[in-house]
């Protein structure tokens, strides 16, 4: 069981010996294109989308972005708010503890 494995592997390497020896180019992969070519071909399609839009369009866009962005920013205060009463609270906790549960060692 364990010698069909490695029969396989020596079979492959050996078409690849005899493929490199027959001289036939070895295909690269294809180049991927890099995400920053991505990001601005969506970047472009976003820019002709508001430009083919009409100008009460796009203050219709504008107003909906800004409230958007508001929300997020609504969300993301709150969270840090919430993680700076947790850390404070924390600290309670464990001055509570310290100085009145904890015993005294001698």
């Amino acid at each position: 069981m364990a010698s069909q494995p490695d029969q396989d592997v020596t079979q492959r390497l050996q078409q690849l010996e005899a493929e490199l020896q027959q001289g036939e180019p070895i295909q690269a992969p294809p180049p991927s294109t890099p995400p920053s070519t991505t990001s601005t071909n969506w970047i472009d399609q976003i820019g002709s989308w508001l430009g083919s839009l009409s100008d009460s369009g796009k203050v219709i866009v504008a107003i909906i972005a800004v409230f958007v962005t508001l929300a997020v920013l609504s969300i993301v205060l709150q969270l840090i708010s919430l993680a700076i009463r947790f850390a404070v609270l924390g600290l309670i906790l464990f001055l509570v503890y310290r100085f009145f549960f904890r015993p005294k060692s001698t």
